[in-house]
């Protein structure tokens, strides 16, 4: 069996059919109110698709996760 790239060869997808998703949070917590920040999707060829900003309602700041 001959496969495109590495990616059909681990997951049975190749790069065309592939998508990322990515989130940054305020911490790893989020029982003790750590939040969603930002989230992205991209393509496997690294386009982005989508990408926005996530406005946290409870910190202001977290630099445990900076």
């Amino acid at each position: 069996m001959a496969f495109k790239d590495l990616s059909e060869a681990l997951t049975g997808f190749d790069f065309d059919n592939v998508v990322v998703f990515d989130t940054e949070t305020t911490g790893t917590e989020p029982y003790l109110g750590d939040e969603v920040v930002s989230i992205s999707i991209c393509d496997a060829y690294g386009n982005d698709l989508f990408s926005s900003l996530i406005k946290p309602r409870k910190k202001k700041a977290w630099p445990e996760a900076e």
